[in-house]
């Protein structure tokens, strides 16, 4: 989400809220999230950062970024803010282990001088719970693109697709390497039959898709409707993968390679979130920039 356009960045968080009991729930992380964008407003995007990040977690301007570390290297402005950044989440999940989450939703950066115009997006964010620290933002990533609607009034809703619960879950480093195979089997079905094959057999039915400059896309078929068919040559390089306790939920980010038709290879830096179903892992849902 380009929320932080100070550093021409994209990140957005929300307030760690206390939550009974000794996880997180969805009604908890919808709370902080909303809870944040009241912070921000409120005060400044800098305040509000620094307390609802997770000491190691990143935004992307435009690969990931330790977030806490990059903005207390950048001075304190003497003055107000230029701008003032509000959000609302509209869409998310949680583990059933009540550790990790997701939330997306739209953003609006209204400057204070009269005569510029507001900027407008999506952000993404994927969110850790910890006893001692509750809800903090592990990734942030976002878009630009233009706004349709208005912030509020806006209801959020759950993601359609529940994951998988495992009975025996296996240790956090083997998690992490089943989420590294899914983002290189992802990426080899995508080279050899087309993205539009990669996200039908490797997608959930409610996945979603968000690009720079457009709306994000949401559900498998209008995803596939707008990917190109023809094999390219694609590759995924993560640099972080992470899931939660349950073995229910999981996320990675690093670099991506692109290539197809002739045309000059393209780079850039992507988000994953992955949910395990039946079947194995499925990709819930894909953020990129170039």
């Amino acid at each position: 989400m380009a929320r932080w356009l100070a550093w021409a960045g994209v990140a957005a968080t929300a307030a760690a809220l206390s939550a009974q009991g000794g996880s997180g729930t969805l009604d908890s992380l919808v709370k902080a999230e909303r809870a944040f964008a009241k912070m921000s407003v409120a005060t400044s995007q800098r305040d509000a950062f620094l307390v609802n990040f997770a000491d190691d977690g990143v935004w992307f301007i435009p690969g990931p970024e330790n977030t806490r570390e990059a903005i207390r290297r950048q001075p304190a402005p003497a003055g107000p803010p230029a701008r003032t950044l509000d959000w609302e989440p509209a869409i998310g999940d949680i583990a059933a282990s009540g550790d990790l989450g997701y939330t997306t939703g739209p953003y609006v950066s209204t400057p204070r001088a009269a005569d510029a115009p507001p900027q407008t997006g999506w952000f993404f964010s994927v969110w850790r719970w910890r006893s001692d620290t509750r809800w903090k933002v592990a990734a942030d990533f976002g878009i630009e693109a233009p706004a349709s609607v208005a912030l509020r009034p806006r209801a959020f809703r759950r993601s359609e697709v529940r994951a998988f619960k495992l009975r025996v879950t296996p240790g956090p480093k083997a998690l992490e390497e089943e989420l590294r195979a899914a983002d290189a089997a992802f990426a080899d079905v995508a080279s050899g039959r087309g993205f539009q094959t990669a996200y039908r057999v490797l997608a959930t039915s409610d996945v979603l898709v968000f690009r720079p400059g457009v709306a994000p896309v949401g559900g498998r078929v209008a995803v596939e409707s707008v990917m190109p068919s023809a094999p390219l040559r694609f590759t995924l390089e993560p640099t972080h993968a992470e899931a939660s306790q349950a073995g229910d939920l999981g996320f990675t980010y690093g670099a991506y390679t692109e290539a197809a038709g002739g045309r000059p290879e393209s780079r850039g830096f992507y988000l994953h979130v992955w949910k395990r179903l039946a079947d194995g892992w499925k990709l819930a849902a894909d953020v990129t920039n170039q």
